[in-house]
């Protein structure tokens, strides 16, 4: 018998011709139906609304909207106010790099003041970098020092350079470069170091007394204004500096024979003479504590510079032996040889004693210039007894 259309389709019929039920189970093969496609995920809600909120600030950045110094006030956005005594350190900074250029430009005799113009320009280019200046305040044509052209390409290692280039510039002498640098003590450059704030007075009159020594150097003279008569608060610090330095110059006058001694001598009468000057303009001698000092080895016996013995040193350098409570040798001087160490270690310590006194000088132009003036002829004396000039004299290195 041919299968019925169920066996055909893998059934077996429940019963069998003959009207019985069949006792087989019915096998039902079923196919499984493909699943329905799912649909595609939809955003959150809250994903939608932060995308539309970070749109603007997305189509600004892409913009890249900047406010000059000199825009509008817009609301709830603040202008840039500029930092302190930012106006200073950039034409410093400008000064540094158009020095640098001029100085390379005259080749051999101004090779000093290009290595040490390229280490200020760095410096003054890594301090506006740490007060975010922008780029075009420091280049602003009108911000320009007087008299400078600064090129842009002045200075490779001063990081950026203004961007302004004077397309007739003379050429450079020693004559023209030692004016340049004098210029650092005009009228209006010694003003504006009397507005400087105490973090940044002994940075920047550095740099003046640095070009006040290179202008000497080239031929040139500075125009340091006249002492003044009235005392200044820097005066104390500076008076006990050189009275440590007279008594390292008796020592050395000492131990030096009396055929080489006229050089010492003539620094011991130097360094004399400024401790009479302020003295006098300050109305009397400051006390021990602080500017005291041994007195001169020609009226006290005790003094090192008449003790052949050279024993008022200890091996630490401590005094063993004299009365006066005064500075101590930082070594033995027994000889002419140590003697002359000691006068070089004396100038030394004189320009950075006297350094020290440029924040006790904030805000007033003479004690600046003060200050600085005894740094320079400081250094002055150093150069005679081979002292280096560094890039910021008077500050410690």
């Amino acid at each position: 018998m041919a299968p019925s259309g169920l066996t055909a389709y893998g059934l077996e019929p429940p019963w069998s011709l003959g009207g019985r039920r069949a006792g087989g189970k019915i096998a039902v093969m079923v196919q499984p139906s493909p699943p329905p496609a799912g649909r595609a995920p939809e955003p959150s809600r809250r994903l939608v609304l932060g995308a539309a909120a970070l749109l603007p600030l997305g189509l600004l950045t892409g913009c890249r909207v900047r406010l000059e110094d000199d825009a509008p006030q817009v609301p709830l956005i603040p202008t840039r106010e500029p930092t302190e005594d930012e106006a200073l350190i950039l034409a410093a900074w400008r000064d540094a790099t158009d020095l640098a250029r001029m100085a390379r430009a005259l080749g051999a005799p101004g090779a000093t003041a290009a290595r040490l113009h390229e280490a200020h320009a760095r410096v003054f280019d890594q301090e506006l970098r740490d007060r975010r200046v922008p780029p075009h305040v420091r280049n602003a044509v009108g911000a320009l020092p007087t008299g400078s052209s600064t090129s842009s390409g002045s200075s490779g290692s001063a990081g950026s350079s203004a961007a302004t280039t004077a397309p007739t510039a003379p050429p450079v002498t020693a004559a023209s470069l030692a004016q340049r640098e004098a210029a650092a003590w005009g009228g209006e450059a010694v003003a504006g170091l009397g507005t400087a704030h105490e973090r940044r007075v002994a940075m920047l009159a550095s740099f003046a007394t640095c070009r006040a020594r290179l202008a000497a150097g080239l031929g040139g003279s500075v125009p340091w204004p006249a002492w003044g008569g009235t005392a200044t608060a820097a005066d104390a610090a500076l008076v006990a500096a050189h009275r440590e330095a007279r008594f390292f110059l008796e020592v050395a006058a000492a131990r030096t024979p009396p055929a080489d001694r006229a050089p010492v001598a003539a620094q011991l009468d130097r360094v004399e003479a400024v401790v009479v000057r302020l003295q006098s303009r300050s109305g009397g001698t400051p006390s021990p504590s602080t500017g005291g000092g041994p007195t001169s080895s020609a009226t006290d016996p005790t003094s090192s510079a008449t003790d052949p013995t050279g024993s008022t040193t200890g091996p630490t350098g401590g005094a063993t032996g004299g009365a006066s409570p005064g500075p101590s040798l930082p070594f033995a001087v027994p000889d002419a040889a140590a003697a002359r160490r000691l006068v070089t270690h004396a100038l030394r310590t004189l320009e950075l004693r006297c350094g020290a006194a440029w924040p006790d000088a904030t805000g007033s132009p003479e004690g600046v210039v003060t200050v600085s003036r005894l740094v320079a002829d400081a250094l002055a004396a150093g150069a005679e007894w081979g002292v280096p000039l560094r890039a910021f004299p008077g500050l410690v290195p």
